[in-house]
């Protein structure tokens, strides 16, 4: 009975260490930079957003700056490994850049660059729901109940479905993550750009300004190719939720093709 309480204790210490390994980031790469998007003139992007972005991706050692709607329609991005366009408005985010720089987004993509959407981004990237998010349609998701688009504002629960997807290896499969009007995504119908994986999905509701029963089972997470690129997208937000940080640094460097 003792040995098999020491070998159960060993194993559970083993186990325990192999989880906290496993959320660990790697090392930033060499010569890997970020763009964060930011637009403080325009006002489509959430400044808490942007500054909990910059700060995990700083406090794991990543070179990582901000660029404005006019630098990426200046041609900015071809200075970029990954770019990431955080919280906001999704249909400003595409205001602010115009078409042109929307189409700089797609051609940094198109190239091999990364592209990393959380909620607003999200919404920039997937299929286009209004004229301006049709100007970059990165992902073939169609955003599910977008009349409802201003569901609310809380914790809501999603559950794994790829647990051992680099980005999400070594997290649980039911997390409580914050959620702030992100999108409701669904599989789109086309075949360019090609099917989106489905890393995550919704297992509860927020529906403060919206029916309630639409959001479980709809896709919270995904990572697709484009051309020669990467996207994730996440329609929660790993940046403002504690512990699960390390999505947004697991997600940059699949992004990259470093992980």
């Amino acid at each position: 009975m003792k040995a098999t309480a020491v070998i159960c204790g060993l194993l559970a210490a083993a186990l325990s260490i192999y989880a906290e390994q496993a959320t660990q980031p790697s090392a930033a790469p060499a010569g890997l930079k970020v763009a964060v998007f930011t637009d403080p003139d325009g006002g489509s992007t959430a400044s808490n957003c942007v500054h909990a972005t910059l700060g995990i991706l700083h406090s794991n050692s990543f070179d990582v700056t901000t660029i404005t709607p006019g630098a990426i329609r200046a041609g900015g991005l071809t200075n970029f490994t990954v770019v990431m366009f955080p919280g906001g408005g999704g249909t400003t985010q595409a205001k602010s850049l115009q078409q042109s720089g929307c189409a700089q987004v797609e051609r940094f993509v198109a190239r091999g660059g990364g592209f990393v959407g959380t909620c607003a981004g999200a919404f920039l990237a997937a299929r286009g729901y209004n004229k301006e998010t049709t100007w970059l349609e990165l992902v073939d998701a169609r955003v599910v109940d977008v009349a409802h688009w201003d569901r609310g504002t809380g914790e809501a629960r999603i559950h794994i479905l790829n647990p051992k997807h680099p980005i999400l290896a070594g997290f649980p499969e039911n997390l409580t993550v914050h959620y702030v009007n992100g999108p409701l995504l669904a599989p789109g119908t086309v075949t360019n750009p090609p099917p989106y994986e489905t890393e995550a999905v919704f297992a509860s509701d927020v529906h403060d300004h919206a029916p309630a029963g639409i959001m479980p089972g709809t896709t919270c997470m995904t990572t697709s190719t484009y051309q020669a690129g990467r996207c994730v997208l996440f329609s929660f937000h790993p940046e403002l939720t504690p512990g699960v940080e390390l999505m947004d640094v697991r997600a940059v460097l699949w992004a990259a093709g470093k992980l």
